[in-house]
């Protein structure tokens, strides 16, 4: 959540006074579009190639089981790529992840019975923001499966990401990472087999677990968010991408300085010539000119495409 507070908060009854607050409110809602989208960002960038994964936000889940009679142990790993984990409503604190986790895996013990209840008993925090320290951050890392020299990933598309941050057990335990692979498959959005607003989406699983082992996940994600096409690169570099997100930052760069601008210019008249209404804008006088201006543009372009059209004809002597 992006928090904007004022500027310039002071009373009128100290030594500067302030812009009117629905003024202030008004030109500082102007940044909110520019803040929004870079807060809502779930994008990786890796050799010049942007992956835009923001269609595969939410909680997504896996689950691999395992047959150990008279049990079944469920493990069910969660991720969420584009932030923290959002557990239901109804989840118990101490049965769910830390508050910060992005990558979870919870097994449960099922009784082949019927007679026993179902219980929790492993609890495996393996990536997020979930300390202080740098050890316990999500530090992500992202590598590009075409630039890739490993033989393992011949012919591959899409991009490999690591995350890292978890601790189990988490008194003096070994620190876990998690290794998901988004792998380019144009026939999948990514959330098959997941649950959306209540309805789980048709399709088998897109997301699939691979392997856990001395302390690493490994997960695979087939979807087309990880096409490079999908993602805006080329067959050859990523130079399009880069060139497009350069683009899109130096709009919202400029965005920024202009509304900066206004704000600035109009606590500056407030405060110098206790302007009001639209006298408190930067350069007012022009800015109420521009429609004049502008129409009379309009109307000498048009008096020269007329004029030139009386001369090419022959007139009446």
């Amino acid at each position: 959540m992006v928090h904007i507070y004022p500027l310039f908060w002071r009373s009128k009854s100290t030594v500067a006074p302030s812009v009117p607050a629905s003024v202030s409110s008004a030109l500082l809602l102007l940044l909110l579009p520019a803040l929004a989208s870079a807060a809502d960002d779930c994008k990786l960038v890796a050799d010049g190639v942007t992956f835009d994964l923001t269609p595969l936000k939410g909680s997504s889940s896996v689950t691999n089981s395992k047959n150990t009679p008279p049990t079944v142990r469920n493990m069910t790993w969660t991720i969420n790529p584009c932030g923290p984990i959002e557990w239901p409503k109804e989840a118990k604190k101490e049965d769910v992840c830390p508050e910060g986790s992005h990558v979870c895996g919870i097994e449960w013990i099922h009784y082949d019975n019927g007679k026993s209840t179902d219980q929790i008993d492993l609890i495996i925090p393996i990536a997020g923001d979930l300390g202080d320290k740098d050890s316990t951050k999500l530090n992500p890392s992202c590598t590009r499966l075409k630039s890739s020299t490993a033989e393992a990933d011949a012919n591959k598309e899409g991009v490999r990401v690591e995350l890292h941050g978890g601790v189990y057990p988490p008194e003096g335990g070994k620190k876990q990472k998690a290794v998901v692979e988004f792998i380019c498959d144009k026939d999948k959005t990514g959330l098959e087999g997941q649950e959306r607003d209540g309805k789980v989406i048709d399709g088998a699983k897109s997301l699939k677990y691979l392997a856990y082992e001395e302390d690493v996940l490994k997960l695979e994600w087939r979807t087309k968010q990880a096409c490079e096409q999908q993602a805006g690169g080329s067959d050859g570099d990523g130079d399009e991408g880069s060139h497009w997100a350069f683009f899109k930052w130096f709009i919202i760069i400029m965005f920024l300085l202009v509304a900066a601008y206004l704000i600035f210019g109009s606590w500056l008249n407030y405060n110098r010539y206790d302007a009001r209404g639209w006298d408190l804008l930067p350069h007012s006088d022009t800015l109420r000119d521009i429609p004049y201006l502008f129409k009379d543009f309009v109307r000498k372009v048009l008096d020269t495409v007329n004029g030139g059209r009386r001369r090419a004809g022959y007139s009446a002597v």
